[in-house]
């Protein structure tokens, strides 16, 4: 098997090719979210192409992280593991811990570059005219207005769902897959 760094790796590459598509897509969502047009007319009306990518570089570094969350999946479960488990397999309540953890865990480290993604992706659609501020500039006038804490604003809620959604879908997810292959 190979080691966990080069499945943490894959993640964020993976995670990288993905971005100009989310990027594209989540701006046309949120505009088409206070306007109510079609998404034809939502992404006609949005004006340039430049600004149909804003928050690309967030994104990017966001959707990078996905190798990092699976790193921290492998990671606990390979440490809450019992020793002399049957063939070495986590037990469900690790696997369910394990998912849970390193969803919170992820999201502790990710979560300030949401917040700037998702304040420049508003201000795009508030402005469509005009163009939205680069990540640097978001940073320094989110930190003005409320300090460090201000990236934060959001972050429980998001933790209240966080860990119970990957504490649900990791393990589901080992769990059924033996099961499919062999029936199907």
């Amino acid at each position: 098997r190979p080691p966990l760094l080069c499945h943490a790796a894959a993640g964020s590459v993976a995670g990288l090719c993905i971005s100009p598509v989310t990027t594209l897509l989540s701006r046309v969502k949120v505009q088409q979210q206070l306007t109510g047009q079609s998404f034809v007319a939502t992404a006609r009306s949005i004006g340039s192409l430049a600004s149909l990518f804003t928050g690309l570089a967030m994104t990017a570094l966001f959707e990078s992280t996905r190798g990092g969350y699976m790193l921290a999946y492998c990671l606990l479960k390979q440490a809450l593991t019992p020793s002399g488990s049957a063939k070495g397999e986590p037990p469900l309540w690790a696997r369910t811990a394990a998912g849970a953890g390193a969803n919170v865990v992820t999201w502790c480290v990710v979560y300030p570059i949401d917040v700037v993604r998702n304040v420049q992706v508003a201000h795009a659609a508030a402005h469509p005219a005009g163009q939205a501020p680069g990540w640097l500039a978001c940073v320094r006038a989110l930190l003005r207005e409320d300090g460090p804490a201000r990236l934060y604003r959001g972050y429980a809620l998001t933790i209240l769902r966080a860990g119970p959604v990957a504490g649900v879908i990791l393990p589901t997810f080992e769990v059924v897959l033996p099961y499919l292959e062999a029936v199907l």
